[in-house]
C-alpha cells in the first residue's frame, strides 16, 4: 500500500542516523536508541506532512502498549491515511512505527 504522501529520504536518513547498534533481519533494519530518544524518534519519523493533519488527534502520537502480551512497547499509527467517510485509518507497516524494549 502506497501512501499519498511519503517521508523524505532526508528525514529517513536522519532517523536512521540516530540509531545505534543497527543490524538487518531479512529485508528490515533494526537498531537501538535510549527510551526517551526512541519516543521522540518514533513521533518525529512518522509525522508526515499531508497525512498527519488528517489523522484524528486521538490516533496521533506514540502509544505505550502497557500490559501487551507481545513484546512491542510502543505503537505509532499517525503515518497512515485517514478515510473520513468510512472513519477508517489505514497504516502500513513502516519504519519507526513499532518499538521493542531492548533491556531486561
Amino acid at each position: 500500500y502506497n501512501l499519498p504522501q511519503q517521508r523524505s529520504e532526508g528525514l529517513l536518513d536522519s532517523c536512521r542516523g540516530a540509531m545505534t547498534n543497527t543490524f538487518p533481519i531479512n529485508n528490515l533494519q533494526f537498531g537501538s536508541a535510549p527510551a526517551v530518544d526512541a519516543v521522540h524518534l518514533a513521533y518525529n519519523c512518522t509525522k508526515v506532512p499531508g497525512l498527519f493533519e488528517k489523522v484524528p488527534e486521538v490516533l496521533r502520537g506514540v502509544f505505550w502498549m502497557k500490559g501487551n502480551a507481545i513484546g512491542e512497547e510502543l505503537a505509532i499509527l499517525q503515518n497512515g491515511q485517514w478515510f473520513e467517510d468510512e472513519r477508517t485509518l489505514i497504516t502500513p507497516f513502516a519504519p519507526f512505527m513499532w518499538a521493542w524494549a531492548g533491556g531486561k
